[in-house]
């Protein structure tokens, strides 16, 4: 496959990006955890939505794993590094059954996690049981633990929320919410509440969604009813696209705002013509002049 320097191309490196440079600190993590005699193969778990409707996000932090590992090779060429991939579906209870196969048979000390509700419910046994934890995608601020060995790459919640905060107000004062109701969404509900008040800003309707749910349209009816300046949206990016479909359908114009969750393929598919103006936070520059960003820009292959 052929590189691509473009923008929107680039961008699918947000999931990767975060967790190339982190690869290298396994190994020391491995042979501190590990056995004192060294093994022959030092094994690596990482617990991804491989299918399913989440399987994007997965797929882009496979190609960013890769990437690191074969960074890795070239400039360790006598270490051998496996990565164990295990199938979540983005489901916590896939998740953990996944986490224990990988330590009860392949006695990983890494394992890596993506989402906020997944990451919580390894966070647990993975401290109980000693194993490092690298969480990405994960963004709820309860993840944050110190002293322990639960680590995360990405922006908490607070964070992105701030800056959010500040291209939404003062522009617009009457603002609605609409967010999953579970820990990621929560997080990010919690967390831009306050900032949009000190802002000046006002919460004039609050509403939260169940992801697994295809019809928000009662939702949405009530949030028209308050009518708010803006709505931002803290969901997956195929609630996303079902919520623009479904608001353009009812009329309703209001500008929305989103987070890198909207950086996807999923959400122009489903929504089409409706994502037409959805403005989102993004936690990735392509034109960075940090080194670690620029390897990745100039090695990721699509």
């Amino acid at each position: 496959m052929n590189r691509s320097n473009g923008m929107k191309n680039l961008k699918k490196l947000i999931s990767s990006v975060l967790i190339v440079g982190f690869l290298s600190a396994i190994i020391g993590a491995t042979l501190f955890v590990g056995c004192k005699k060294e093994p022959a193969v030092y094994k690596v778990g990482a617990i991804l939505p491989l299918t399913g409707d989440k399987a994007d996000y997965g797929e882009k932090s496979q190609k960013g794993l890769e990437l690191a590992l074969e960074d890795i090779k070239k400039e360790m060429p006598n270490l051998k590094l496996k990565i164990l991939y295990e199938d979540s579906k983005f489901e916590v209870k896939e998740a953990v059954s996944a986490y224990q196969k990988l330590k009860n048979i392949h006695n990983i000390p890494v394992v890596i996690t993506l989402s906020s509700e997944v990451s919580m419910a390894i966070a647990p046994l993975a401290n109980q049981d000693k194993i490092l934890q690298m969480a990405i995608v994960a963004s709820t601020p309860k993840y944050t633990s110190p002293a322990d060995f639960t680590f995360r790459t990405t922006p908490r919640a607070e964070i992105e929320d701030k800056e959010l905060a500040k291209a939404v107000v003062p522009r617009y004062k009457r603002i609605g919410l609409l967010y999953n109701n579970n820990e990621r969404g929560m997080g990010h509900r919690n967390s831009i509440k306050p900032e949009i008040e000190k802002l000046g800003g006002e919460i004039v309707v609050e509403e939260a969604i169940s992801p697994e749910v295809t019809d928000y349209r009662n939702n949405l009816l009530k949030i028209r009813q308050k009518n708010p300046e803006v709505v931002c949206l803290f969901t997956e990016a195929k609630n996303i696209g079902i919520i623009l479909k479904q608001a353009k359908e009812l009329g309703i114009k209001t500008q929305f705002f989103g987070t890198r969750s909207t950086e996807s393929k999923e959400v122009l598919s489903i929504a089409g013509k409706a994502a037409d103006g959805i403005i989102y936070t993004f936690s990735f520059d392509p034109n960075s002049s940090d080194s670690l960003i620029r390897d990745v820009v100039e090695g990721y292959k699509i």
